[in-house]
């Protein structure tokens, strides 16, 4: 029974590709790449009503890629690689269970996708985008087989964005809107039978308010409210062992720092809060990111 207490799905990708570019387009040939580094590590997890609950201390470590690339004025191309992803659990008696350091490490699921500008209207900017996610990455492992590096499951989304500069003032603001539509996934263990999960379809909305005092900072505030839509299965599956699970909601919150070196280089850097959540680790996600863009 150990192992379908900390069966895992997504939590997954939806914070970094909402409002990673928001509704505005890149222009023919230009792009925008962003190595980045995130961390979170926890010993709670928010159960399925909200509450706290102990769970042994697990750890996710993700170092990926995002990039965008003009097609044309109006078409862009997305890429979301989390091409190294560590999970970690210590050591710990947890209701009677021995849970043994261990550790499970590989590629994580990959996104690809399109975004299309149907308005351009002086500040106002609005694209609606499609992304598929692959599962590219490992959805059991380690020596319990309880640990991932993603869901196993081929999901699409579909989103909303609308962005308003409003240059001459340092400000710019975006709203976006989307939904996930998930699917079966398979889980198969060294012993016993395969384990199919179906996930809830998820509705999701987001924000960014962004201050620019100069020509080198830019200081941001995002949000994003996941809400499941409750369609898939409902037992057996918790979020006390990564940031994946099925039947996910919560409300982050994350400040952004980023420093802008020249036209091409800048820094970054966020922390990530989600106060009001299910079914999830209960931590602080950090992130320092590096990206290069060009035109």
């Amino acid at each position: 029974m150990l192992r379908y207490f900390f069966l895992l799905a997504i939590l997954g990708l939806l914070p970094v590709l909402l409002m990673a570019g928001g509704g505005w387009p890149q222009p023919p040939g230009g792009g925008f790449f962003k190595l980045n580094q995130t961390f979170l590590s926890a010993d709670e997890y928010f159960t399925a009503t909200g509450s706290h609950a102990r769970t042994a201390r697990f750890s996710v470590y993700s170092t990926s890629l995002y990039g965008e690339y003009g097609i044309s004025s109006k078409l862009t191309a997305l890429l979301y690689a989390p091409f190294y992803m560590r999970t970690t659990v210590q050591e710990t008696l947890l209701n009677g269970y021995l849970i043994p350091d261990d550790q499970l490490s590989g590629i994580g699921d990959i996104e690809v996708g399109l975004k299309y500008n149907f308005i351009s209207k002086g500040p106002i900017i609005v694209s609606a985008s499609f992304l598929l996610d692959f599962p590219s990455g490992k959805n059991t492992g380690g020596q319990l087989e309880i640990l991932q590096t993603g869901d196993g499951e081929f999901n699409q989304q579909f989103q909303i964005d609308a962005s308003h500069s409003f240059y001459p003032a340092p400000f710019y603001a975006t709203l976006s809107a989307g939904f996930n539509n998930r699917n079966t996934s398979t889980f198969k263990y060294s012993s016993g039978t395969p384990q199919e999960v179906e996930f809830s379809d998820e509705l999701y909305w987001g924000g960014e308010i962004g201050w620019t005092p100069g020509k080198h900072w830019v200081v941001a505030l995002k949000w994003l409210h996941l809400n499941s839509l409750q369609n898939g299965d409902t037992g057996g599956m918790t979020g006390a062992s990564s940031l994946f699970s099925n039947n996910v909601e919560y409300f982050s919150i994350t400040p952004e720092i980023s420093y802008r070196l020249n036209e091409n280089w800048g820094f970054s850097g966020s922390i990530g809060m989600g106060p009001g959540s299910r079914n999830i680790l209960a931590g602080a996600n950090f992130a320092l990111g590096v990206y290069y863009k060009w035109q």
